[in-house]
Order: C-alpha cells, then structure tokens, then sequence
C-alpha cells in the first residue's frame, strides 16, 4: 500500500512538467516580425546590407528551423500590426513600447547614446551639469533619454540645444560641428558609425565624447500565439550562446566597425 501511494505522489510531482513537454506547441514554420526603419539595425530596401538586428535574428531563427518575414511600417504601426495579429511580433523593442506583448528575456543586444565632438574639443560627457559648457544638437522629435529629453524641454530659448530635422541628419550635425555652430551632438553610437561610413565622413576629425548608459532591446511577440512560449525559450537560449554572440559581434563589425 504504501509503495502504490509512494507511486502516486511521484506521478503527481512529474505530471506537471510531462503535461507542459507533451503540450508545447511546436515552432512555427515561419514567423512575420514588424518593425521601422532604424539603420543600420533593420533597414528597408537594400537586400545587400538589411540591418544587424534583421540580419542577427533571421539567422538565428534560421538555425532552430524557422524562415523570417520583416515588414516595415512606420513605429507606431507596427506595434499595432503585433497586436492584430497581423504580424507575429516586433524586430525589436523595450518593455515600455509594447507592455503587453511577451519579451525575450535575454536581449538582442543594446543601444548607446553618446556625444559625438572635434577631436580638438577639451569636453566629455560627465552629466547633465556638463552640457552646461557647451552648445549641442540632435534630432528633432527623437527620445534619447529621460533626462537629456528634460534638458532640452528646459531650454526653450535653444540658446545651447540646436534640434534638426528634414532627414540626413547625422552628415548635417557633422558639418554643423565643423563649421562651429555647435560644440558636440548627442546619437547611438552605431547609427553614426553607420552614417559616417555610408557618407565618407572621416571620422579622424571627431571623437566620442562620453556616453549615456546603454540601453538592451527585445524581441517581443504578441502573446496571443500557441507557440510563443516556445519560441521565447528557444530564442534566449540562442541568443546566450557563444557561437551567436561571436556572429553578433561580426555583423557589428561589419556595419559599423565597432
């Protein structure tokens, strides 16, 4: 008697985990993922040079068996093709964008904001107390963080902010600095990298003058498939593999020269 009830709590204690393997649902044989155009991490229109993250991830993907789909809609778009169903999930994305979709829990890799100045300027980063000393610019429209965002709210007078917009942005905020209207500008580190390189800036001319906390991104999916579990654990596994972070860090390479 007391070996069948020993029999029984052991079944009971196994038959959440055989019920939960028994029940995955398997990968998808192809997954829509949406996004925006966000050079050089996913960009539309060159089949040559798609973008690190479109690259990193349709690759990733690849290897555990399934084919890729990117679309490109406008950010705010996408987000709601994600959530109609239209599309499986975002390329890339932070928890505050899509509170409601289900994230990766290891990220993709991060963003870093940093400011960019002359090679000749005696000025870094230190704080917002630091951008006192000089006369900056960035792009209109854009976050960058809570508290540059804050310091250019403050500045109404745009006595030491200067925002553009208009598109080329990068290649104008160099000759801006060149030329002496601004001391530095502030943008991720890979989109100018990518930017310069694309336009021949030298950038022998410029430095990077301090940078803001790096920020990771997601992939995030809607939750509403039978197979996101699945595919979520899948994919952090990947992405902490050895192997996909040296892929990673050549389509970097690649791209920016980082």
């Amino acid at each position: 008697m007391s070996k069948r009830r020993d029999w029984f709590l052991v079944l009971c204690l196994l038959l959440p985990s055989l019920l939960v393997n028994a029940t995955a649902a398997p990968l998808p044989k192809k997954i829509i993922l949406a996004t925006t155009d966000w050079c050089p991490y996913a960009c539309p229109g060159d089949p040559q040079t798609p973008g690190i993250a479109h690259e990193y991830i349709t690759q990733v993907l690849a290897d555990l068996g399934v084919d890729v789909e990117i679309k490109f809609y406008p950010w705010s778009r996408a987000i709601r093709e994600v959530s109609l169903g239209r599309s499986h999930g975002l390329l890339t994305a932070v928890h505050d964008e899509a509170p409601d979709f289900l994230f990766t829990r290891t990220p993709t890799m991060a963003y870093s904001m940093c400011f960019f100045s002359k090679q000749t300027k005696d000025w870094e980063y230190m704080g917002i107390k630091s951008l006192e000393a000089i006369r900056f610019g960035g792009i209109k429209g854009y976050g960058y963080s809570p508290e540059i965002n804050g310091y250019m709210e403050y500045d109404n007078s745009q006595t030491r902010v200067e925002l553009i917009s208009g598109g080329n942005e990068i290649p104008r905020l160099f000759q801006m600095i060149k030329h002496g209207r601004i001391d530095a500008f502030i943008e991720d580190k890979y989109v100018v990298a990518w930017s310069a390189k694309k336009n021949s800036v030298d950038m022998q001319d410029f430095k990077k003058a301090g940078c803001l906390k790096e920020i990771p991104f997601f992939m995030a999916f809607n939750p509403d498939f039978p197979w996101v579990m699945n595919v979520l654990k899948q994919l952090d596994s990947s992405f902490l593999a050895a192997k996909n972070k040296t892929i990673l860090k050549r389509i970097v390479e690649r791209y920016t020269g980082y």
